[in-house]
């Protein structure tokens, strides 16, 4: 595995369930040698049965403390980054 310059600097999710979750949030990202800065969005469903009751909700902001204990990691000829500036992987 090799390491990438992007780093997560913080997370926000917003979900919700009653038997089936939804949740939608973001990864928030910097780059340590170019300071450039980039969001990845998702969303997801899951059906299933949980540890707790089968409903609830949960949140999480951008200025809660999260990220990540290292870099992203990415398998040898491979990238991670933004389309923009993607650079040919040989």
């Amino acid at each position: 595995m090799n390491r990438t310059p992007w780093k997560i600097d913080t997370t926000e999710e917003k979900s919700g369930s009653l038997f089936i979750t939804v949740a939608l949030g973001s990864l928030f990202l910097s780059n340590e040698d170019t300071d450039e800065k980039m969001q990845i969005n998702y969303r997801s469903i899951t059906l299933g049965a949980g540890k707790g009751p089968p409903w609830g909700a949960n949140w999480s902001t951008k200025v809660d403390p999260s990220g990540g204990f290292d870099n992203v990691g990415v398998i040898h000829g491979k990238y991670f980054g933004p389309p923009h500036s993607r650079a040919e992987v040989t």
